[in-house]
């Protein structure tokens, strides 16, 4: 799990910066909202068009 992580880090998050940050905080930032968005607004067709978070939620109320 934690390979396919970085994988996705590297192919959805560090290819796309337009820009290097300024500094680590800068970085810290835009991962944290790039995070937020992959797992909680947007839909990933291998869990039936569900968010991560959504997913998740659904498991834990079975």
């Amino acid at each position: 799990m934690v390979e396919r992580s970085f994988r996705t880090d590297e192919e959805e998050f560090f290819f796309w910066l337009e820009s290097p940050p300024r500094n680590y905080g800068q970085l810290n930032s835009w991962y944290q909202r790039f995070l937020y968005t992959y797992n909680q607004i947007r839909p990933h067709m291998g869990i039936n068009m569900l968010t991560p978070k959504e997913a998740i939620s659904l498991c834990l109320k079975s």
